[in-house]
């Protein structure tokens, strides 16, 4: 059986986290951990459940 994870081209922690924090700041929003980690969270729920 394949393991297709260990093939799978994932982005780095940089190209994930780098349009959030930008997003962040372009809203004028305080950049912590706080806020990346829910405007991550929140954009990841919104792409599973499309």
């Amino acid at each position: 059986m394949p393991c297709y994870f260990t093939a799978a081209n994932l982005p780095s922690q940089q190209e994930t986290l780098g349009p959030v924090v930008g997003e962040t700041l372009y809203a004028g929003q305080n950049v912590n951990r706080k806020s990346i980690r829910a405007k991550f969270l929140r954009q990841r729920e919104t792409a599973s459940t499309q």
